[in-house]
């Protein structure tokens, strides 16, 4: 479904398709020449293409709240099978199970828990340290906005097109 209606060969030189500039259909080439050359008042041709990037938005975020609802399913789906499986493993204690169509058995894991609270005592040979140096980027900002001279930041004003 579209909210707004666009001039068929604008939208057939804008919609072919994941970066491809390609027509998958008739493998003609497009590229900006093309969507310059297309005959159309420009005034008319700049509102096709903001109703075709609002046609864009508007489908992903269906895909958005879609994945939203397909994710919410897939986990009731683990979680009923989680606890089918946790149903199987009090009725099996520990034994094991075989029929014509299904096996279940145990298998014995070894893994370490650490008491947060403890690390700090566990000898050096078994810590691990990470560090992560990031910029302050909103500090930052502010400062050079102040007239502060930071050594490696500056600036940079860019424009940011705005569909509504």
């Amino acid at each position: 479904m579209k909210l707004y209606e666009i001039n068929a060969q604008l939208e057939r030189l804008l919609d072919v398709g994941d970066g491809r500039m390609v027509d998958e259909e008739t493998g003609e080439l497009f590229d900006q020449e093309a969507l310059e050359a297309l005959e159309m008042e420009r005034d008319a041709k700049i509102d096709g293409c903001l109703f075709f990037i609002k046609n864009c938005k508007a489908d992903a975020k269906k895909l958005d709240e879609e994945i939203k609802k397909l994710q919410a399913k897939k986990q009731a789906i683990e979680n009923k099978a989680e606890r089918t499986k946790n149903y199987v493993e009090h009725c099996l204690k520990g034994e094991k199970f075989k029929s014509v169509f299904n096996s279940a058995y145990y298998t014995k894991t070894v893994k370490v828990e650490v008491d947060e609270a403890m690390v700090k005592f566990l000898p050096d040979e078994f810590i691990k340290t990470t560090i992560k140096v990031e910029p302050k980027k909103t500090e930052l900002k502010k400062a050079l906005m102040d007239g502060v001279v930071v050594n490696g930041a500056v600036l940079v004003e860019s424009l940011s097109l705005t569909v509504k």
